[in-house]
């Protein structure tokens, strides 16, 4: 069964899709996502006291990065088998890319062995199920621009000032 756990930010509520069994994270959804939260009886809304400890980090990681602290992620969660195996690679290079600093999809698709693949890194930065563990917002264009981004492109740019990448606008 899966659960969900509601976090509110500064972005509005933040939504985190795990299970129990197996222990991992099925996806982050920003407020403003065109994903939705799966319906159905398969699906319970968790409380803060009923977290098991790996989430319960996990949802104080979101609050330390909301307030604007460096946080390093934990990997351990994430299931990474689900995806291609070039997405996997993708995924884990972007997981790398640390607090305020930024990759473009070309530089990105050069780390992952694929340097002519930078549209395809585009496409998996736009399916990325975790958002902000796996920042996918520290990806941006050749030029320096924003690119995309599934969360919309206000919160790529709330996320890159929080991290003092970019200045607020």
């Amino acid at each position: 069964m899966n659960e969900v756990f509601q976090l509110s930010t500064p972005l509005g509520k933040v939504q985190i899709e795990w299970s129990r069994d197996p222990a991992v994270i099925r996806q982050i959804i920003l407020p403003i996502s065109k994903k939705k939260i799966a319906e159905g009886n398969d699906l319970r809304f968790a409380q803060p006291n009923d977290l098991p400890d790996w989430m319960a980090s996990t949802v104080q990681s979101f609050g330390l990065y909301f307030s604007g602290r460096p946080v390093d992620f934990s990997p351990d969660n994430l299931d990474f088998d689900q995806f291609s195996k070039f997405y996997g690679i993708v995924y884990r290079k972007a997981f790398r890319i640390p607090w305020g600093s930024t990759r473009s999809y070309a530089e990105l698709a050069q780390e992952a062995g694929s340097p002519r693949a930078a549209r395809a890194v585009g496409s998996a930065m736009a399916r990325n199920p975790y958002s902000i563990m796996i920042p996918c917002h520290r990806v941006l264009t050749s030029g320096g621009g924003l690119g995309g981004y599934g969360g919309g492109l206000s919160a790529k740019q709330y996320l890159l000032e929080l991290e003092g990448i970019l200045q607020a606008v």
